[in-house]
């Protein structure tokens, strides 16, 4: 080696020894094999201060201070050679978009608590690569503020700016009392509309009604739309004016639409066919508000060929506006698309219209969530088992959750279950909550009979009988799962037992965890 390369070299490793680790510069390969070097080379003095202390058994001061020293320096090497540090940009992009569990950037909040800037305050290339990565400024939540908003947010601004042209998910609450004058809301969706594909709005009365009826704005590439009206009280309040809205008349992308609160008098069905939505084009539908009745729903599906997931969700109570609708109600509905559907209400009745004429072929997967009456309390799956025999679909995941009626303690044994399961020969997730599954059904679990496809498993009891047989149901799964059975990975038993029988179903909760670790099935989801 050459003089000049020798000195070259040693003024190399001398910078290195400085500065290595301090700086955010990459370095190149011969240097960072130079830096492995002085790693290497301080290890040792490291293991040789410590053996000079454990020698002399002392705590000398100077020993102490020279350990601290290289302990710095160790750690400041290992810094400069990090593999981190060796990840291309756009690597380096995707790992903060993967590790941020919230990508939402919410305003107003200082900017210091949000991690798309705090990525910015590590060193100056990570600063780079977030603030140009699109991706995480392109979702944001604006909490509008009348008082103090009189203008875009200089922070909101810089996050709208960050995203460059991307699409846009846009989330927008304003109180119920928000007026304000300039209203900076308005405005901000004509400037960026048309880059929307996710919006989330949440306004009062006047805003939302505002909102419906601009057929200027453009959400040429809106996909998915939740809106809500905001209340300041609990109770409902009529909104009547759905029928004038127009602002989707350019969503030709729009496929999912959720609808929040009161968007009719109460009482009154909200009708649709007035409703400039592009409905043919839906595929998602949820809608939770009381205007909703069966024959609202029954008209949606009418106007909507294309469902694939439904979701209606009502409070009403009492059943007189049903009864109105029964006579009306188509006798056949056919829905060729629709996988997967979800009904709610305080009212069985409610759930079992809505059902009445469905055929739904392609139906995969329901959930019915409702309180039992008494004229329902025998058979609350009458109008499910009916569903699935008309419509020959084969179902893989049902979800039943009886809500208790106010005073009603116990679960009910109802004489449909049976027939029901006797049905879902390919479910592989069933859940019900509130009804007691009978010890016949379980016996027939037991034997191989019903559920032989189940993977997720969630029944309630109350007996220390049918909760043995829920342990045995497990044990016999896990088992035999190498003979090609379906994998049982989640099971859980809702307890009703009563409180002299406490300590026999705690037994058995405790035979449950003997069998998970004596079969080391740890990472299966067992609860009793």
């Amino acid at each position: 080696m050459s003089q000049i390369q020798n000195e070259t070299s040693s003024a190399n490793l001398q910078w290195l020894e400085v500065y290595a680790g301090t700086t955010n510069e990459l370095l190149p390969d011969s240097a960072r094999n130079l830096v492995r070097s002085l790693l290497r080379a301080a290890l040792e003095d490291l293991e040789d201060l410590e053996r000079q202390i454990a020698e002399a058994d002392s705590m000398d001061s100077l020993l102490l201070k020279r350990v601290d020293d290289t302990s710095t320096r160790i750690s400041r090497l290992r810094i400069a050679i990090a593999p981190h540090q060796t990840l291309p940009t756009e690597v380096l992009a995707e790992v903060f978009v993967n590790c941020i569990e919230d990508h939402s950037i919410r305003i107003p909040v200082p900017a210091s608590q949000q991690i798309h800037w705090r990525l910015g305050h590590i060193c100056s290339r990570w600063r780079s690569v977030a603030l140009s990565e699109t991706c995480l400024w392109n979702t944001i939540f604006f909490r509008y503020n009348p008082q103090k908003h009189t203008s875009i947010p200089p922070a909101l601004q810089e996050a709208l700016n960050r995203s460059a042209q991307g699409p846009l998910r846009l989330i927008i609450y304003c109180p119920p009392d928000a007026i304000g004058d300039p209203d900076i809301i308005s405005d901000l969706i004509a400037r960026y509309a048309h880059r929307c594909t996710d919006i989330q709005f949440s306004f009062p009365e006047n805003k939302m009604k505002a909102f419906l009826a601009n057929a200027c704005t453009s959400f040429e590439a809106l996909e998915t739309a939740s809106l809500a009206i905001s209340k300041e009280h609990h109770n409902d309040i009529a909104h009547p004016f759905l029928q004038g809205a127009r602002v989707f008349e350019s969503a030709p992308r729009l496929r999912k639409l959720m609808l929040h609160g009161v968007w009719s008098p109460n009482n009154v069905a909200l009708t649709l066919e007035d409703v400039n939505f592009p409905w043919r084009q839906l595929t998602h539908i949820e809608l939770f508000t009381g205007s909703v009745v069966p024959s609202t729903a029954h008209a949606l599906f009418i106007m909507c060929p294309n469902l694939q997931d439904c979701c209606f969700v009502s409070n009403v109570h009492g059943d007189g506006v049903f009864r109105e609708m029964i006579t009306a109600s188509p006798s056949d509905i056919t829905l060729p698309h629709l996988r997967h559907l979800h009904l709610g209400s305080p009212n069985p009745s409610f759930i079992f219209e809505i059902i009445r004429p469905l055929i739904l072929p392609a139906l995969t997967g329901v959930t019915q969530h409702f309180e039992i009456d008494i004229s329902t309390r025998k058979q609350p799956f009458a109008a499910l088992i009916s569903l699935i025999r008309r419509s020959r679909c084969r179902l893989t995941k049902v979800e039943i959750v009886q809500k208790f009626m106010f005073g009603d303690l116990h679960p009910h044994y109802p004489d449909d279950m049976e027939a029901l399961l006797e049905l879902l020969p390919d479910v592989t997730t069933f859940w019900e909550r509130g009804f007691v599954i009978p010890v016949s059904s379980l016996q027939r679990i037991l034997a191989g009979e019903l559920l032989n496809s189940v993977r997720s498993f969630q029944c309630s009891t109350n007996s220390i009988a049918t909760c043995a047989l829920f342990v045995d149901i497990v044990e016999a799964r896990w088992t035999n799962e190498g003979n090609g059975g379906a994998i049982l990975e989640e099971a859980f038993i809702n307890n009703y037992v009563s409180a002299a029988l406490q300590d026999d179903f705690f037994k058995e909760g405790a035979r449950l965890h003997e069998i998970q670790e004596r079969l080391k099935m740890k990472q299966r989801k067992i609860n009793m």
